[in-house]
C-alpha cells in the first residue's frame, strides 16, 4: 500500500532542531516536514544552508521528507533581473539530497505576483525536475484586495494557468469561538490587517463551496490538491475537539485530497494579536494533549488515505440539508439511497466509498439502501480488517461518531 502524504506547517524552531524532535514528528504519523518556525523578532533563521542540510540529514535517517525554505528564494522573488542566479545557487546546494521533497516559494500570493511566480516555478522545473516549488493559496473568504482578482474562481483559475503548480494547496478555517472582546489592533501591514479582519467573526460559511471549487479545478487540470486544516487556536479560532479535527480531515479525504496538512505542529510564539496556543507542541517545546490526538487520527488517515490513493475520486455527494454549492445524493449503480442525518459521501473507483458524518457534535445513524446483489464490505480504519455487513432486504444501518468517517467497498 502506498504511503499517504501527511504534513503540517510549523516545524520546531532551529534552536530545537535535533534527531529526537524530528523522531517525535515521524512518530506522530507525519511523512513530510515543512520549514522551522521563525523566532519572534522575525529573523530568517530558516534560510541557512547549514540548518537546512542538518534537517534533511535527520529526515533521511528517519525515512521522511522535507520542504526547505532558503533566503535565496526571497531574493529571487524580489530581484526581477537576476533571479535565476539565486535559484541556480539554491538548487545546487540541495537537489541531490535524498530527503528533499521540494522548495518553499510563497504563501497566499496576490494575482499580480502570478507572472513572476510562474517564471520561478517554470525555471525550477527546468533545473530540478524532481523537486517542485510549493505555494499555498488564499481561501475563498479572502477579499478582492487580497486576491487581486474580482472573484475567487478567477483567482484560482488564473493561478493554475499562469503558475502551472504541481499541487493546488489552500486553507479554510471554520472553527470559531464566541468572544466578547472586539480585539481592536492598529495593524500597519495591509496583508496582516486583512487576514486579521477576516478572523473577527462568530462563524464562517463556505467550507464546501471552497473545496468544491478546488476539487473541480484540480480534476479539470489533472493536478492533485492539498487541504490545510485548523489545529492551533489563535485569534477567534477555537481549540478544536477531536470530532472537529476528524470532521476536517475526513471530509477533505472524501473529496479526494492528495495531502492533508495541519496548521500548526509547533505552537508559534504567543504574540498579542493572534495569541497562538494549543498546537501539538508548545512554543517552549512541551507536548500537549493534541499530540496524542493527532497521532491517533494520523494512523487512521494513513490507512484510509493509503488505500484510496490507488482509486480515483469519482464524485462527492451530500445527504441532508446543505446551503452551499454541493451535489445532493443521486442513486448510483451500487447505492440507491442514503437516509439519516447530514453526510458527505465520497465515491472512488472500484467500489470504494468514504462516508463522513457532517455533525461533529452528535452521533448519527444512516441507512443505506443497496442495489440488488450488492455486497458491502466494511474496512476498519484502525486495523484494515475487512468485514462483510449483513444486509436486511438490501439495507444496512451504520452508526457514526461525531465528525467521524467509515470506509466501505461495495461489490456488485
Amino acid at each position: 500500500m502506498k504511503q499517504y502524504p501527511i504534513t503540517f506547517w510549523g516545524a520546531p524552531p532551529f534552536r530545537h532542531t535535533s534527531e529526537q524532535r524530528y523522531k517525535e514528528i515521524a512518530d506522530a504519523g507525519f511523512t513530510l516536514v515543512t520549514p522551522p518556525l521563525r523566532e519572534p523578532a522575525g529573523q530568517m533563521e530558516s534560510g541557512t544552508i547549514e540548518g537546512n542540510i542538518e534537517i534533511l540529514d535527520i529526515c533521511e535517517k528517519l525515512g521522511i521528507k522535507a520542504i526547505i525554505e532558503d533566503s535565496r528564494m526571497n531574493l529571487a522573488l524580489q530581484d526581477k533581473e537576476n533571479w535565476k542566479k539565486y535559484l541556480d545557487s539554491m538548487v545546487k546546494d540541495y537537489q541531490s539530497h535524498p530527503a528533499l521533497e521540494g522548495y518553499y516559494i510563497f504563501d497566499e500570493p496576490s494575482a499580480n505576483m502570478f507572472p513572476h511566480l510562474g517564471a520561478i516555478n517554470s525555471y525550477l522545473k527546468e533545473i530540478d525536475s524532481t523537486h517542485p516549488g510549493y505555494m499555498n493559496l488564499f481561501p475563498n473568504y479572502a477579499v478582492a484586495e487580497q486576491l487581486g482578482t474580482a472573484t475567487y474562481r478567477e483567482h484560482v483559475e488564473q493561478y493554475v494557468d499562469e503558475v502551472q503548480p504541481a499541487l493546488l494547496s489552500y486553507d479554510h478555517y471554520v472553527m470559531f469561538h464566541k468572544d466578547n472582546d472586539e480585539r481592536h489592533f492598529e495593524i500597519a501591514d495591509t496583508r496582516e490587517r486583512l487576514i486579521f479582519e477576516s478572523n473577527m467573526k462568530d462563524e464562517r460559511p463556505g467550507f464546501f463551496d471552497n473545496i468544491e471549487l478546488i476539487r473541480e479545478i484540480a480534476v479539470r487540470n489533472n493536478i492533485p490538491f492539498k487541504v490545510i486544516i485548523l489545529l492551533v487556536a489563535h485569534g477567534r479560532y477555537s481549540s478544536v475537539t477531536e470530532a472537529e479535527l476528524r470532521w476536517q480531515v475526513f471530509l477533505s479525504l472524501a473529496y479526494g485530497a492528495s495531502t492533508i496538512s495541519y496548521f500548526t505542529y509547533w505552537t508559534p510564539f504567543d504574540e498579542p494579536i493572534w495569541h497562538y496556543h494549543n498546537a501539538m507542541v508548545t512554543w517552549e517545546g512541551e507536548m500537549t494533549d493534541n499530540y496524542t490526538m493527532v497521532q491517533g487520527i494520523n494512523r487512521e488517515l494513513q490507512l484510509i488515505g493509503g488505500l484510496l490513493m490507488s482509486h480515483k475520486s469519482k464524485a462527492v455527494y451530500h445527504v441532508g440539508e446543505e446551503t452551499e454549492n454541493v451535489t445532493l445524493f443521486q442513486p448510483t449503480d451500487t447505492i440507491q439511497a442514503i437516509t439519516g442525518g447530514n453526510m458527505a459521501a465520497g465515491q472512488f473507483e472500484d467500489g470504494y466509498w468514504l462516508l463522513v458524518n457532517k455533525n461533529y457534535e452528535q452521533f448519527s445513524e444512516f441507512m443505506l439502501t443497496l442495489a440488488e446483489c450488492s455486497k458491502v464490505i466494511h474496512i476498519d480504519k484502525r486495523t484494515g480488517a475487512e468485514r462483510i455487513i449483513r444486509l436486511d432486504r438490501n439495507r444496512c444501518t451504520l452508526l457514526f461518531q461525531p465528525g467521524d468517517a467509515e470506509l466501505l467497498r461495495i461489490e456488485k
